[in-house]
């Protein structure tokens, strides 16, 4: 080892230099053992992620969906429930107005027989 080995392996060491990673590495999918090339960042077998930062990236991004979903499904409940209160209420309305119609049908009957 000569001193321009050991200035290498210091700088290294204290993160001045960049380690060199070999170029040709490939990348193992933890799931179906096939190796792939660096800038492959999904497995073409079993389609999960390669990398476990990728891997985080797309769980937490399930999460929000699913979170989104739930909650997209309740709001959708409260609208159903809010119309069917609504239209409840209308019913009854439209209940009461049909019995004064009748009930002023009736007065009228009674007027105009006389």
């Amino acid at each position: 080892m000569n001193q321009d080995d050991l200035d290498d392996k210091m700088l290294k060491v204290m993160g001045v230099k960049q380690q060199e990673e070999p170029k040709d590495s490939l990348r193992e999918c933890a799931f179906c053992n096939i190796k792939y090339p660096n800038d492959v960042r999904f497995c073409d077998n079993c389609s999960r992620p390669l990398d476990v930062a990728d891997a985080i990236i797309m769980e937490k991004e399930n999460e929000a969906r699913q979170k989104a979903l739930v909650q997209e499904l309740l709001r959708q409940e409260r609208a159903k429930e809010s119309r069917q209160r609504n239209n409840i209420t209308k019913d009854k309305t439209i209940e009461d107005q049909q019995k004064q119609i009748d009930e002023l049908k009736a007065v009228v009957e009674k007027l105009s027989s006389r």
